[in-house]
């Protein structure tokens, strides 16, 4: 855990943020919307990665970007209801802090981020805490809630740090063979 030094901090700074502003944009606005806006992390992180590390794109993959934004952009109805766009705006908040996520773990030496996923899954539970209502949950959802947190976001945030390190390997030795 100690190997994780700063850039590790980052990642399950943002990890966490991500997570909890994921759960409150479900909780505000619907899947699908969710679903859109995030599906915009691919073209935020190259951003991301050309804004804070040089990385250039090519210009089919700027384009594409543009209309994700674009689809980002129609995504918030102003006609919609206050907690709508707020649940809207958490998803893109959240969005941009996956690209972080992924900009930081694509950078920097191999070392394991591994620790790092289980940090950001013991800080989010730590970091909401305080405005948590204990017992609000129905043992149904209480299950549900148990699930989410093995499968969806454990496994999930797991192979999402794993395949992050294996495309970096990969492109680093296609840059050798190069």
């Amino acid at each position: 855990m100690r190997a994780i030094g700063a850039r590790g901090l980052w990642i399950a700074f943002f990890s966490t943020f991500a997570t909890i502003c994921f759960l409150d944009a479900l909780r505000l606005t619907t899947v699908a919307e969710v679903a859109v806006i995030n599906a915009a992390s691919p073209f935020i992180t190259g951003a991301l990665a050309w804004l804070f590390r040089g990385e250039r794109e090519r210009w089919p993959t700027v384009v594409a970007s543009l209309f994700a934004l674009l689809g980002v952009i129609v995504m918030f109805d102003t006609a919609a209801s206050r907690d709508h766009l707020i649940g809207n705006l958490l998803a893109l908040v959240m969005t941009i802090s996956l690209a972080a996520t992924l900009v930081i773990l694509g950078h920097g030496r191999a070392a394991s981020m591994l620790p790092v996923t289980c940090l950001s899954a013991s800080l989010c539970p730590i970091v909401v805490l305080p405005i948590a209502i204990p017992g609000a949950a129905s043992e149904m959802t209480f299950i549900y809630l148990a699930l989410f947190g093995v499968i969806q976001f454990g496994l999930g945030l797991l192979l999402l740090t794993m395949g992050t390190r294996k495309g970096r390997q990969r492109s680093l030795l296609a840059s050798r063979q190069a």
